[in-house]
């Protein structure tokens, strides 16, 4: 699944594999063979929505309905539904077919911490008013805290050997809050986030520097929204 993922331009890897297994569903298609030849995944988000995870065919096999029929069975008996498509039109066609509509786009940003940052870390102490947890998603803390990220109550940072990445920020400050967590971050570390193109945090990330690396389309069922105060999310997680 891993190598399907990586031909599809994705990273996924067994850790990420066994959280979709165990809060949702991972369904393989297989050659007579017995080769893995695709795969998908949903977990539930926000109690009555289905969220496609992943749907990645090889390209040896793809235009053969393989995504189709693995995306039918994954959300049968399901109405609220949504999922981050890449920019591939085979697979925007394939998600309105199942009536998840093209909306607005997640901005995947890179930039660096401003110069005159704290030289904090991001896994520094949490305070007492920041309790070691994220109040809205713990199974999603949890999943990133078995990975060293660092928890807040408004946001998961994991800190790697190439950067920093802003796994979620959920926080009705917006942007005084993506500055709060910039400034616990030694300068000029390089950060990435992917950020709804409506959240005011994404314009403010562009005015100080930020890039626009790529991005996704959100695409949902009729009254599928997400929080107003996402600011920074996971696109296969949320």
């Amino acid at each position: 699944m891993a190598a399907i993922a990586a031909e599809g331009d994705s990273h996924a890897d067994d850790h990420y594999f066994a959280f979709v297994a165990a809060r949702g569903a991972l369904l393989v298609a297989t050659a007579d063979d017995g080769t893995v030849i695709a795969f998908g995944g949903t977990i539930p988000v926000g109690g009555s929505t289905t969220m496609l995870t992943d749907l990645f065919v090889t390209p040896a096999c793809r235009g053969q309905r393989v995504g189709s029929a693995l995306l039918d069975t994954l959300f049968a008996g399901t109405a609220r539904r949504m999922t981050f498509s890449s920019q591939h039109p085979a697979a925007l066609a394939a998600y309105r077919r199942a009536g998840m509509a093209p909306s607005w786009r997640l901005l995947y940003l890179r930039g660096a911490a401003p110069d005159g940052s704290s030289t904090g870390s991001a896994d520094r102490v949490p305070s007492p008013q920041r309790p070691d947890r994220a109040d809205d998603r713990p199974e999603l803390a949890e999943h990133f805290r078995a990975l060293g990220a660092a928890i807040r109550s408004t946001s998961i940072v994991l800190t790697h050997a190439d950067g920093i990445d802003v796994v979620r920020l959920r926080d009705a400050r917006g942007t005084d809050a993506f500055d709060e967590l910039l400034a616990t971050f030694s300068a000029r570390s390089t950060v990435t986030c992917c950020v709804p193109d409506h959240s005011p945090v994404a314009a403010h990330a562009l005015s100080i520097g930020f890039v626009v690396v790529d991005h996704d389309v959100f695409c949902a069922t009729a009254g599928v929204e997400l929080p107003s105060d996402l600011h920074c999310l996971h696109p296969g997680l949320v």
